[in-house]
């Protein structure tokens, strides 16, 4: 760092700065203090140093007489700083703090302070992005499916966007399907196609009693990924009809990607003795 007095051949040198500057500023308003700017740069690159905190403070004192901080040219000006020794810090991210002795002297037309900051490596705790795995999707070839594009299909994402309070409300926005709210208490609905289609129902790959309605056995939360088909665009592995086809498969949330859950176990129970009621 140098102490530099822009009118007279006075220069102080500081040696061995390797510090990181920060800036705080404000002007000083002794009428008996000099204009004293300081530039803040790279000791490295030379180039200026942004958003360095800069304090000056007076020996023996806790808090900083002035503060500052460096502008987009590493730079600011304090209006006028009374003469006397003060204790200069600086700190900026990336660099070692510095912390040195200033004298500012009497008599003096106004003053420029040059530090350069040497640079320091950061060391930031690491990022963990958890991203929902699909494998299981991938298994079961919705993933494969959809590419072909032969369907509708909505994986988690998509079925949360839609905001729907009941699965049958999904189709409201599904080509060709029709929502009929049924009689009676509960807010259930059954689903048919054109010209009265009634679609089979597959949950995790089980074919469910024809007549089932998605909302007999399903609520919006266990839905990870649907697919639904039409006339002959049905897979083989669905086409029990050449109707429609609805094929839901349920979340997984504590064993994704695993054979068994207890989830799986409750939705399947449910198919079954939800079908032996519409059986009676």
């Amino acid at each position: 760092m140098t102490i530099r007095r822009w009118r007279a051949p006075w220069m102080v040198m500081v040696a061995a700065l390797t510090i990181v500057p920060s800036l705080a500023g404000q002007s000083a308003s002794d009428e008996d203090g000099i204009p004293v700017r300081v530039i803040v740069t790279d000791l490295v690159t030379q180039e200026p140093v942004q958003a360095a905190q800069v304090e000056f403070t007076v020996p023996g004192e806790p808090d900083p007489l002035l503060r500052s901080l460096t502008g987009s040219e590493g730079r600011f000006q304090l209006d006028a700083v009374s003469p006397g020794p003060y204790e200069l810090t600086v700190q900026a991210l990336g660099y070692h703090d510095l912390a040195h002795s200033v004298e500012i002297p009497t008599g003096q037309d106004r003053l420029e302070i040059r530090i350069e900051m040497v640079p320091q490596a950061l060391e930031l705790e690491p990022v963990v992005v958890t991203v929902p795995s699909r494998t299981y999707l991938t298994r079961v070839g919705f993933n494969e499916r959809r590419d072909r594009g032969l369907g509708t299909y909505l994986d988690r994402e998509e079925v949360n966007r839609r905001a729907t309070l009941q699965v049958s409300d999904i189709f409201y926005t599904i080509a060709g399907a029709r929502v009929q709210q049924r009689s009676g208490p509960g807010r259930y609905a059954d689903i048919t196609f054109r010209g009265g289609c009634v679609p089979d129902l597959f949950v995790d790959g089980v074919r469910t009693i024809r007549g089932t309605s998605v909302d007999d056995v399903l609520t919006v939360y266990d839905v990870e990924a649907m697919e639904v088909y039409r006339g002959g665009l049905i897979p083989g592995r669905f086409s029990s009809a050449d109707c429609a086809a609805i094929v839901v498969w349920t979340r997984m949330v504590e064993n994704e990607g695993q054979p068994f859950s207890w989830r799986r176990t409750l939705i399947a129970a449910g198919v079954f003795f939800g079908s032996l009621f519409l059986l009676r």
